[in-house]
């Protein structure tokens, strides 16, 4: 059984390792797709529709749609989610570093 949990563990790690050597081996794609794949799931919500999000497809139209900004800004949506309110981006929000729940 040892050695049947050691070529499993052995086989996850080769798989793990040649997904981080694919990722690393063109870092400007790999952030490129993870950045469409955030606006996907974050187009849908109040932030997502206000900025666009469905309509981006590369990362210029990424940085014409949202431009660079400081925290008040986001301050309404930020607001929203707090309030309770579902769809505001908060996923999104999280990921830029502007959500910060309340620590009680």
């Amino acid at each position: 059984m040892t050695s049947l949990a050691l070529r499993c563990a052995l086989l996850l790690s080769r798989y793990h390792w040649q997904r981080w050597e694919a990722y690393t081996d063109n870092p400007r794609a790999t952030q490129s797709e993870l950045l469409l794949q955030i606006l996907g799931k974050n187009q849908a919500t109040a932030f997502g529709r206000d900025h666009g999000f469905g309509a981006i497809k590369t990362i210029a139209d990424y940085r014409k749609q949202v431009s660079i900004a400081d925290y008040e800004r986001f301050r309404p949506y930020i607001e929203r989610a707090r309030q309770g309110e579902k769809a505001v981006g908060r996923g999104y929000l999280e990921l830029t570093g502007y959500w910060r729940p309340l620590r009680l």
